[in-house]
């Protein structure tokens, strides 16, 4: 049997990451958390498999999807994605394939307004923050985006018999090796309204290192820039097993 493929990082363009990884593998925020966690992964800041979108929609104003894979929308679409982010300042994606992501049931929706964020960079950006010292979140839509990027919030005893969850140890670990208050950082609802006249936007995650709070930002669209950062595991190599046939 094969021995198990190990995770490696690679730097450069976002397309030149992901050319020397098998893109199935790259994992999601919480995911990502987790390893470092188990120690599993050196904990730099990484591009995230979490795949983001913006719309604004009739009923509830701006609305942002955080979605699973298969459905990370620049992933699947990455030369065009960074062609129009080139060109435009934006990816606008398919609207069929937009339309499958926001469907599928993995595919978090989050109401920017519910979230009641701090306005940042003359109202582009926006964050709330969670003190990893007291990370309890009451408001419904905070929580479901603390869970998504740091993990289930569901109880579990631990190897101690001690009542836990993947979140609250992620919080610690944050508490005991940040520097303060981690923040989750996405565009402004006035911003969202502003550049998707035209259709939805969608770009890449982002999880910030440990010394930096792990800080996630729901925003990454800086495709053509050499300071990616990606995590995989390579593609498997498949031997040809056709036969040679010498010429006659």
């Amino acid at each position: 049997m094969a021995p198990e493929k190990k995770f490696k990082i690679v730097r450069g363009t976002l397309i030149d990451c992901a050319r020397q990884l098998d893109l199935n593998t790259i994992p999601h925020s919480d995911e990502t958390q987790k390893m470092r966690l188990d120690n599993l992964v050196w904990p730099t800041g990484v591009l995230v498999a979490d795949g983001i979108a913006y719309n604004f929609e009739e009923k509830t104003g701006a609305v942002l999807y955080i979605s699973r894979l298969p459905y990370n929308l620049v992933l699947n679409n990455l030369e065009l994605a960074a062609r129009q982010q080139k060109e435009t300042g934006y990816f606008r994606p398919d609207l069929q394939e937009y339309q499958a992501m926001i469907n599928a049931p993995s595919t978090l929706r989050i109401v920017l307004s519910e979230l009641e964020l701090k306005a940042d960079h003359g109202n582009i950006t926006g964050h709330f923050c969670i003190d990893p010292s007291r990370p309890e979140q009451t408001n419904p839509a905070r929580r479901a985006i603390a869970e998504r990027v740091h993990g289930s919030m569901a109880v579990y005893n631990d190897e101690k018999c001690q009542l836990t969850s993947n979140y609250t140890r992620v919080m610690k670990m944050v508490c005991e090796k940040g520097m303060g208050i981690t923040e989750i950082i996405t565009l402004f609802p006035e911003k969202v309204k502003e550049i998707t006249k035209d259709g939805p936007i969608a770009f890449m995650s982002y999880l910030e290192d440990l010394t930096n709070n792990a800080n996630f930002y729901a925003r990454e669209g800086s495709y053509n820039v050499t300071r990616s950062c990606l995590r995989g595991k390579c593609p498997r190599v498949v031997k040809d097993e056709t036969p040679h046939v010498s010429p006659s």
